[in-house]
């Protein structure tokens, strides 16, 4: 029997580093399993093209996939905001022309946009207009996050605009899914029928199954290791700050990935001459990433006190996960929720002292934390968070 054709839009797919490429990835590949699924995204360059200037083709992460389209993008200096949204105002043209012609050719019906950027929503409402059905995959809620990055100003006119298209798509749109349960009860509470939205989260990588975890654990030596996105929504100063008062080489804090952050951090670390405070650049490589996961005796998730950040559940709460390593979280909402009923780790306030304090907690009791219980694997695997999908997918 032939299988149904869909098309994927996103900005980021492989070999993209980031929650967003790991997710897409996840999504062809377990859904090509009963579908055909074609996909149109940009060339890798977030959060910088330099990490990919050494990957000739792009084979090997599109096997899933009946046909990746590739939009042109701007590949110099690609960490400034001027450069990312000139890529994907680039995108966006691209989605334009491309998708009707792909839809058309194979037949397509059902289309799935994901964001941020949320401006690929244009294509949405856009393709809409061909009487196909769509999928809208909200994975943050914009304009709300760039408010919260102080990057907009929410009594400014561009942000009421906004905030009337967000709403406009949401009506457009045939499905929405929500990444985390307080996402849900927060569109329903603006307005959005609550059988238009389905809950997906993320989950646990695949491609952790293929690393043995080989850590050990050495009473006089700690590595706090965070992993991801160096940003301004993960004020990750505070760590930085936890570091200078217990400067020695048995504890050692480490920054591994890239992000409009990085350099600012590292100056203040610089600084502070901090001696056990080390910065890896981002790795596309999954398995000279685990090699980082391996060594971690905690694992850092840190978001900013805003009210938007507590309806996230940050990808690298499953990596941690997946990989047994207990987990440091500084913030609070749907995340901290998850680590407490699963036993993953413990939370602290956003204080040098109240973070070296529970890491000495977790270090003192790491045995006892259960992490990634069989519980938490099973609730978030991709295999049953695909059977989702397909319902979305089967019942429109």
């Amino acid at each position: 029997m032939e299988k149904e054709s869909i098309l994927l839009i996103s900005h980021h797919f492989p070999p993209e580093i980031g929650a967003a490429s790991n997710r897409a990835e996840h999504l062809t590949r377990k859904l090509s399993l009963h579908k055909d699924i074609h996909v149109i995204t940009s060339h890798p360059n977030y959060p910088s093209s330099d990490l990919y200037k050494e990957i000739n083709d792009y084979v090997k992460y599109e096997k899933y996939c009946k046909k990746v389209h590739r939009s042109p993008s701007i590949t110099f200096k690609s960490t400034s905001t001027i450069v990312r949204l000139l890529n994907q105002i680039i995108f966006i043209f691209f989605c334009i022309f491309m998708a009707p012609f792909v839809m058309t050719r194979h037949k397509i019906a059902k289309f799935i946009t994901t964001s941020p950027p949320f401006i690929v929503n244009l294509v949405g409402v856009y393709l809409t207009t061909f009487r196909k059905k769509w999928i809208m995959e909200i994975r943050d809620l914009w304009p709300d996050s760039a408010v919260a990055v102080n990057a907009l100003d929410e009594k400014s006119m561009l942000f009421k605009y906004l905030k009337w298209f967000e709403h406009y798509c949401y009506e457009r749109c045939n499905q929405i899914i929500v990444v985390t349960p307080r996402t849900k009860k927060l569109l329903v509470s603006r307005g959005i029928e609550p059988d238009k939205l389905t809950i997906i989260t993320n989950g646990i990588p695949d491609w952790i199954n293929n690393h043995v975890k080989t850590r050990t654990t050495d009473e006089n030596h700690v590595n706090i290791m965070y992993i991801g996105n160096l940003g301004y929504a993960q004020g990750l100063s505070h760590l930085i700050d936890a570091a200078s008062s217990k400067d020695d080489q048995n504890y050692n804090l480490y920054f591994v990935g890239e992000g409009s952050e990085k350099e600012k951090l590292v100056k203040y670390s610089e600084e502070k001459n901090l001696s056990n405070v080390h910065f890896i650049n981002g790795i596309s490589d999954k398995n000279k990433l685990a090699s980082w996961y391996a060594k971690a005796d905690i694992g850092v998730i840190s978001l900013k006190g805003s009210e938007l950040f507590k309806y996230v559940i940050p990808s690298k709460l499953f990596e941690y996960a997946g990989f047994k390593i207990p987990i440091l979280l500084i913030g609070d909402g749907e995340i901290k929720s998850l680590i407490e009923k699963y036993n993953l780790g413990v939370s602290a306030n956003a204080n040098s002292r109240d973070i070296n304090k529970m890491i000495d907690l977790i270090m003192k009791n790491r045995n006892d934390i259960e992490c990634s219980s069989h519980e938490f694997e099973e609730e978030y695997s991709w295999d049953r968070l695909i059977k989702k999908y397909l319902y979305v997918l089967n019942t429109l």
